[in-house]
């Protein structure tokens, strides 16, 4: 296992303790958020798709310690976190596009 990789286990594990800590902010502001034809996306969307790559990447993780010589469980690992650092990114970005496009 290298350093990157143990690093990354960390950092993970601690973003999965944040958005479980950030809950009730996110409950406050469920209705948050913007349409794209005619379907509401609201941050409770972008919250919980960023939990569920999230915990995906550590379940994935998890399997990596039990069969370490995989080859497919890195690639797994590095889609789901990418999925999940990226969420939130778009949620943002897609909501001030549309903000200026609109008003």
């Amino acid at each position: 296992m290298d350093e990157i990789f143990k690093t990354k286990v960390g950092f993970t594990v601690t973003l999965l303790a944040v958005i479980f800590t950030i809950k009730p902010l996110i409950d406050q502001q469920a209705s948050l958020g913007f349409t794209i034809f005619d379907s509401a996306i609201t941050i409770s969307y972008a919250y919980n798709t960023f939990a569920l790559f999230l915990c995906l990447s550590v379940y994935c993780i998890s399997l990596q310690f039990l069969v370490p010589a995989s080859v497919l469980l890195p690639k797994l690992i590095n889609t789901f976190y990418a999925v999940a650092l990226s969420t939130p990114l778009f949620f943002v970005f897609f909501g001030v596009l549309l903000l200026h496009l609109i008003g």
